[in-house]
């Protein structure tokens, strides 16, 4: 092996540390209070969701909530999941751009 090879498998073992670390230290997590803002702008009545949890799988969140009413409109049902899905996607998305331009200015 030479001293090429070895200097660019360190390297690309360096880069693979500083984006685990990256990762670590940046990712946005998205609060309770944040989660309960967009869902109450989104239901007609606050007080549907009885309990929510909010859990970080790398690289993504889990959002889980529970109705008080189980008998809520499918069309609303619907609604609530296809909207947290959605914002939850934007906010990944916001994270990993933040975490390529933090990269970036730090290799740069």
């Amino acid at each position: 092996m030479t001293f090429l090879s070895r200097k660019i498998i360190f390297l690309k073992i360096l880069i693979a540390m500083v984006i685990l670390f990256v990762s670590c230290a940046t990712v946005k997590k998205v609060g309770n209070e944040e989660i309960h803002t967009f869902l109450n702008g989104l239901l007609i009545n606050q007080n549907e969701i009885e309990k929510m949890t909010i859990r970080q799988i790398d690289p993504s969140l889990e959002v889980k909530f529970w109705l008080k009413d189980d008998k809520i409109d499918p069309q609303l049902r619907d609604e609530i999941f296809k909207k947290t899905r959605d914002f939850l996607v934007l906010e990944s998305i916001q994270a990993k751009i933040e975490q390529e331009h933090l990269l970036g200015i730090q290799l740069g």
